[in-house]
């Protein structure tokens, strides 16, 4: 076994000892170093610096109903294991209505490295019966996040059905998605 190989091994069995909140048949997620986060009394709690995150993540299947997604900060994406193919608007502010007919797509094999800034759109394609995993890279929270079918923007909790408080963090959560 080659030494990436095996490092990327670690990598992946180092981060499922800490999970997060898993989209059950979609996506799961695993924290190799959590944000900080602020307590209830103000204080932050320290894990890295400045509220920098880093997860890995299991992607299962692609993306629902061919609809773009954004996120709620700045992000890096580093695929390790599969592939998938991302669609992206052709133009930064291109209406979502354009999004299906309009779009751009860039296959990212293990070794692609993904910068995006919140908010940016996309969509995940997967080949069929094969799942990816990636280094999730995350920058300090923005704003909230959702997808973007072609009546608008529709919050996350909505969209993929969960319930108000379901993501507090706890080892193992697990959300069944749409």
């Amino acid at each position: 076994m080659k030494l990436v190989d095996r490092f990327i091994n670690w990598l992946i069995n180092r981060a499922k000892r800490t999970p997060y909140f898993h989209l059950d048949g979609y996506m799961n997620r695993y924290w190799l170093v959590k944000p900080n986060r602020e307590k209830k009394d103000g204080e932050k709690k320290r894990w890295f610096f400045g509220g920098v995150g880093i997860r890995i993540h299991q992607i299962l299947r692609s993306d629902f109903d061919d609809c773009f997604h954004d996120h709620p900060f700045s992000s890096i994406s580093i695929v390790l294991r599969g592939g998938y193919m991302e669609y992206m608007p052709l133009e930064a502010n291109q209406h979502i209505d354009l999004d299906p007919h309009c779009r751009k797509k860039e296959w990212r094999k293990p070794g692609a490295i993904v910068f995006r800034k919140a908010k940016d759109r996309h969509l995940l394609e997967l080949p069929k019966g094969q799942e990816c995993w990636s280094i999730f890279i995350m920058g300090k929270k923005q704003d909230s996040w959702g997808f973007y079918p072609s009546s608008g923007f529709v919050h996350y909790r909505k969209y993929l059905g969960i319930p108000e408080g379901a993501e507090k963090p706890g080892a193992g959560q697990s959300m069944k998605a749409r």
